[in-house]
């Protein structure tokens, strides 16, 4: 388990769908480096919130972001890996039939 799954037990993790729109547009104006960055953002979610629990909020979903880049990082490189065996492999191709049509007579 995460760690951050534990800390959420503290938390009130459910987020509405129009608290999480709130929250979007929230982080969209309020500047990060504003000192109460995260007591206005509650404010702009209808201080359902605490300070506390938007900046979790935010913690983890930079964790579930970094995890999900992270995977696509792994898997476009398995796919780079994939795509690069098949182009040498036609490319042996191609040079066998290219050296079968050449006659050595």
């Amino acid at each position: 388990m995460r760690d951050c799954e534990k800390d959420c037990s503290n938390y009130n993790s459910k987020w509405s769908q129009e608290e999480n729109k709130l929250f979007e547009v929230a982080l969209a104006i309020i500047d990060e480096k504003c000192p109460k960055r995260w007591e206005w953002v509650a404010f702009m979610i209808g201080n359902k919130k605490t300070a506390e629990e938007v900046q979790k909020h935010f913690e983890m979903l930079l964790e579930d972001l970094n995890f999900i880049e992270s995977c696509s990082l792994i898997d476009h490189k398995h796919d780079l890996e994939i795509s690069d065996v098949s182009s040498c492999h036609r490319q042996d191709q191609e040079q066998s039939r290219m050296l079968g049509e050449i006659s050595f007579a």
